[in-house]
This record gives structure tokens, sequence and C-alpha cells, in this order.
């Protein structure tokens, strides 16, 4: 079998670009987030997470290209995480792509949430959130704490 030097070529850029497509949290955490949440990366899912108001938890759920998907029939559980003290959370499907919850917990700088998210008909995907990052307004100050991220790659 001949292979042509352009088709050669071809599949070598290809496989040169997979670990240009890989995202570590440390990347994430870089970028600005729609809500001013935090972004984390599982399979086929971005998550951008949001400490909205004391107590409550607000996941933004979206595709690789941050096309909104549909949480309808979704289901979701954040672990919340200080120290020894750990706190299930159930998130429910409201709105379009997000995923809404409260509990009694307060955030600070080492607090842990993990999320478990199972999209209708899909399998179950993970999400780590940690360290919170402070949450940014426009201007670049900081408010409330909060978390969103993605690790992995598309």
């Amino acid at each position: 079998m001949k292979i042509s030097s352009k088709a050669l070529l071809f599949a070598a850029s290809l496989i040169l670009s997979v670990p240009a497509l890989a995202h570590s949290n440390a990347y994430l955490d870089t970028l600005q987030a729609p809500h001013g949440g935090q972004l984390r990366m599982s399979g086929p899912y971005h998550m951008e997470l949001v400490v909205s108001t004391p107590g409550e938890l607000t996941a933004y759920v979206t595709d690789h290209g941050d096309a909104p998907q549909m949480t309808a029939g979704a289901e979701g559980v954040a672990k919340v995480k200080n120290g020894k003290k750990e706190i299930s959370i159930k998130l429910e499907p409201v709105g379009e792509n997000m995923l809404k919850g409260k509990g009694e917990f307060k955030v600070n700088a080492k607090t842990v949430v993990v999320v478990f998210l199972k999209m209708a008909g899909k399998d179950a995907e993970g999400f780590e959130f940690t360290p919170l990052k402070p949450k940014v307004k426009a201007k670049g100050r900081a408010t409330q704490s909060d978390s969103a991220g993605h690790d992995g790659h598309h």
C-alpha cells in the first residue's frame, strides 16, 4: 500500500494536535466563565459551577463547543466538602441548561465540590471543583467564592 506524503503529513498533524485539545483545570481556571463561576470538563460536557447565593449552587452544562445542553430529565448531586464535613445537595434541572440546589454550607479557600451528573439517556460524569476561586465581576473585582471548571480532553 502506497501512502502519499500529503496523507502522511495530514495524519501526523492530526496525531500531534490531540495534546493541544487537552485542557487541564489550571488552563480552565485562566478562562473567564460566562456566569462568573469555575469551569471543569468531564466526558462530552463542560460545567460551570456558581455559588449564586450563600448555600445555593447553580451548574450550567454545555458541550465542548459551549453550546447549551438541555438538562431536562438530568439528575445531579453535589458533594460539598469542608475539611471532614461533607454534605450532599440534590441538583434539580431548571431552565434550559441549568441545575440548582440548596444546602447548609459555606465556601472557603479549602472547599471542594464534586458534582455527579447523569444526563437523560447518558452515562454519569463527575466534575471536581477545587480550589474554588472567587467570583469575578466584569471589571475584575472579586466577590463571593464560586466554582466551575473543565478537565480532560475533547
